[in-house]
This record gives structure tokens, sequence and C-alpha cells, in this order.
């Protein structure tokens, strides 16, 4: 049945030019998809829904990672003011601080 729509859809020899080669190629792919019928279509379609939520979730979980590395930041930040009080710089060097006083 392929091997007759291909011939019956065939431009002949000497013949191809680009539109005619693109219309045969789309006349097959209708012929393929209906043979396939819509079953395939929609397994595909849940196919791609399914890796969309995949990746949202992916995204979601980053996010969260994101997140928890900020806090442990601002923590980690929060006990070094702690430990050395307004001495500490922003770039994190100690200027005056104890350890600099005893050496």
């Amino acid at each position: 049945m392929n091997i007759l729509l291909q011939s019956f859809f065939h431009p002949g020899p000497g013949k191809w030019n680009f539109e005619i080669a693109f219309r045969w190629r789309v006349k097959m792919a209708e012929f393929h998809f209906q043979s396939r019928g819509r079953c395939r279509l929609s397994q595909q379609k849940s196919r791609l829904l399914r890796l969309r939520n995949v990746v949202s979730t992916f995204q979601e979980n980053i996010n969260i990672y994101r997140l928890f590395v900020v806090f442990l930041r601002r923590w980690i930040q929060t006990l070094f003011k702690a430990f050395y009080g307004p001495e500490l710089k922003w770039n994190g060097s100690l200027k005056d601080s104890s350890f600099n006083k005893m050496g």
C-alpha cells in the first residue's frame, strides 16, 4: 500500500523540485498518521507532558536547593559576625582581630 501511494504521488522522473518533493512528503506523513491513528498522537502528547512535568519538578528542586544554599551562607555570615563582631570586612578579610593582636 505504501509503495502504491508513493508511485501515485510521485511527480515522475526529472520533475523533482523542492515544492513538489515537500508536498509529496507532507502527503506521505498525513497518510502515515492516518494509518497509525489518533492513539499514537495521544501517546506522544502524554510523553511530552510527562517530560515537561519532570523538567518543572527538577527546576523546583533546583530553586529549593538555591534557597537552602542562600540560607546556609547567611547563617555562616551571622556566625562569623557573632565571633568577630564588626571587625569583619565584606571581602572576608579580618582587620585588627584578636588573632593579629596575639601574633
